[in-house]
């Protein structure tokens, strides 16, 4: 995560789309590159990271008139799910595994080990996902909420 001194002063909700893309980064994971917003929080609240999950056929786009909001007392880390907004397209088959194991690398190489989920349509099952493998004990990441 970026040092929160260096996060843009100027208001997300107002960014184009090559804005929003340009104060992003992309991380590779085997599946391929995944676009992430990284928004550190404004004051440390104590929670953990906020996971924010798009749905289907959108990205992170969609969260620009509430990231402010959302940060505000907690770290926001947004997604583009592979195929969708800044993401890679690989010609390959898609499906919910696939995304939440291409999340699951993302936040491993952010150091992320425990998240709170915002989750919308197709986002909510990837969401559910990785909450199913949270409570089997089948990865090192724990979802709280």
């Amino acid at each position: 995560m970026s040092d929160p001194s260096q996060w843009p002063k100027s208001d997300p909700s107002q960014w184009t789309a090559r804005q929003w893309r340009d104060n992003g980064h992309m991380v590779a994971t085997e599946q391929g590159g995944v676009f992430v917003l990284d928004r550190p929080a404004d004051t440390d609240g104590g929670a953990p990271p906020l996971l924010v999950v798009h749905g289907f056929p959108s990205s992170s786009y969609d969260y620009r008139h509430v990231l402010a909001a959302l940060g505000q007392h907690r770290r926001v880390i947004l997604v583009d799910q592979l195929g969708f907004g800044w993401s890679d397209k690989p010609d390959r088959r898609y499906g919910i595994r696939l995304h939440a194991d291409s999340v699951e690398q993302v936040l491993a190489s952010l150091g992320v080990t425990t998240v709170d989920l915002l989750t919308h349509d197709m986002g909510d099952t990837v969401g559910g996902e990785l909450l199913a493998r949270s409570l089997e004990g089948t990865n090192d990441l724990v979802v709280r909420r």
